[in-house]
C-alpha cells in the first residue's frame, strides 16, 4: 500500500508540474489544460489501487461478543462489567436462575451496588415460578425486614413453599422457628 501511495503522490506532483508549465506557455488554453490534467489525475487515482492489488474491500462491522453463559457470569461477576449486563439481560428474559443470581449479587453487593430492595425485586419473579432458593430468600427477607417490610405471614408462606420442595435451608429455618412443614393449602 505504501508503494501505491508513493506512486500516486509522484503522479499528482508530475501532473501539477506539467499543468504549471503548460499554463505558463499557453495562457490562452489554461482552462483546457487544467481540465485535462484533472481528468488524468482522477483516472490515475481510480486505476492505481486495482493495479497495485490493494483494492479496498468493504469492511464489515465487527461482530459483538457472544453473551456469556450463566456459569461464565458466576465466575466473572465481580471482575467483568459485561457479565453484569449479560446477567441483567438473562434475568429480564425470565430465567429464574439468573434472577436469583442477580438478586444474590444485589444482596451481597458483588458486581453491583448493594441494594436489598433490588434483590427483593429479582427474587419475587423467581419465587413465583417455584424456585426454592428464591422462595427461601424471600421468606428470610420478609422475616428480617431486609429490602421488604416485616411480614410474618408472607415469611412463613415463602419458607413453607421452599420447605415443601425439600430445600434444606428452609427446612432448617422452620425447625429453628419451631415450625414444621405444612401441607399446601387447597384452593377453593
Amino acid at each position: 500500500m505504501n508503494q501505491c501511495f508513493t506512486l500516486l503522490l509522484l503522479a499528482k506532483m508530475r501532473i501539477v508540474m506539467v499543468r504549471g508549465m503548460m499554463v505558463g506557455m499557453f495562457n490562452k488554453m489554461t482552462f483546457h489544460f487544467r481540465f485535462l490534467s484533472t481528468v488524468l489525475l482522477v483516472a490515475f487515482v481510480a486505476v492505481l489501487p486495482a493495479a497495485c492489488g490493494d483494492a479496498e474491500k468493504p469492511k464489515s462491522a465487527p461482530k459483538p461478543p457472544a453473551p456469556l453463559t450463566l456459569e461464565q457470569i458466576k465466575t466473572s461477576i465481580g471482575k467483568n462489567k459485561a457479565a453484569v449486563v449479560d446477567l441483567k439481560v438473562m434475568a429480564a428474559k425470565n430465567n429464574a436462575e439468573a434472577q436469583v443470581f442477580l438478586g444474590d449479587s444485589y444482596m451481597k453487593g458483588v458486581g453491583v451496588y448493594q441494594n436489598y430492595s433490588m434483590a427483593w425485586n429479582w427474587y419475587i419473579p423467581a419465587a413465583e415460578k417455584g424456585h426454592a432458593g428464591a422462595q427461601y430468600k424471600l421468606g428470610v427477607m420478609y422475616r428480617e425486614g431486609k429490602g421488604a417490610p416485616v411480614y410474618p405471614d408472607k415469611s412463613m408462606h415463602w419458607l413453607q413453599s421452599a420447605a415443601r420442595q425439600g430445600y434444606g435451608p428452609a427446612l432448617s429455618k422452620l425447625k429453628s422457628l419451631g415450625q414444621s412443614v405444612l401441607p399446601e393449602k387447597k384452593k377453593i
